[in-house]
């Protein structure tokens, strides 16, 4: 089969400009076996044949969202998608491709995401009590240490109630900060799952 370099093209999609400012910019021409295809039609025939499996898992997935009231594909669009006549810069030939990746993540994204947020508000609940309770034991360590309450006394009058003073203060913006980011992906997650109509 033989391979032809070439130019780009001059009605390409990549700008001109953006090309002959690429590290590199060859070109190449294939003769394709059967030379009436167009790339929609290469792209169904690659992207195009997903295994039962995979379309299976798809349909489950998309009748559980839609008991959830998400916009999801049908089973008939998974399994007989549709040709459109023709197909623009940008347009969305097929899902395909982005399915081989997309339906572990979304199956792990289910179980994982609730698990991450709930860690991540834990941690920032009980660190800076954790925090705290560790300075402030600083007190008893050095009393125990030095065998006298006034060596105890005198750290936690210096180091102690400072520090526990600043973590408190850092456990306010944290909270605040945590309160911002929760009511923010809250929003996010629920704006991805409603589907507005027109």
């Amino acid at each position: 089969m033989p391979v032809i370099e070439c130019d780009v093209p001059l009605n390409s999609a990549l700008g001109q400009d953006l090309v002959q400012s690429a590290w590199f910019h060859d070109s190449y021409r294939v003769k394709l076996a059967r030379p009436g295809l167009s790339i929609v039609d290469i792209f169904f025939a690659l992207f195009g044949h997903t295994p039962f499996w995979m379309k299976a898992l798809l349909i489950t997935r998309n009748a559980v969202a839609r008991c959830f009231g998400l916009e999801a594909p049908t089973a008939a669009e998974i399994l007989h998608p549709t040709m459109r006549a023709s197909y623009h810069v940008g347009d969305k030939i097929g899902p395909w491709p982005i399915y081989f990746i997309l339906i572990p993540i979304e199956v792990m994204g289910m179980f994982v995401r609730p698990f991450a947020l709930t860690m991540r508000l834990a941690a920032n609940m009980t660190g800076g009590h954790i925090a705290i309770l560790a300075i402030l034991s600083f007190v008893f360590l050095f009393t125990e240490l030095f065998g006298r309450a006034i060596a105890g006394v005198g750290v936690g009058l210096a180091v102690s109630i400072p520090l526990a003073v600043g973590i408190s203060g850092l456990e306010i913006l944290v909270v605040l900060i945590q309160a911002y980011v929760f009511t923010l992906l809250t929003a996010v997650f629920i704006g991805m799952a409603i589907h507005v109509h027109h």
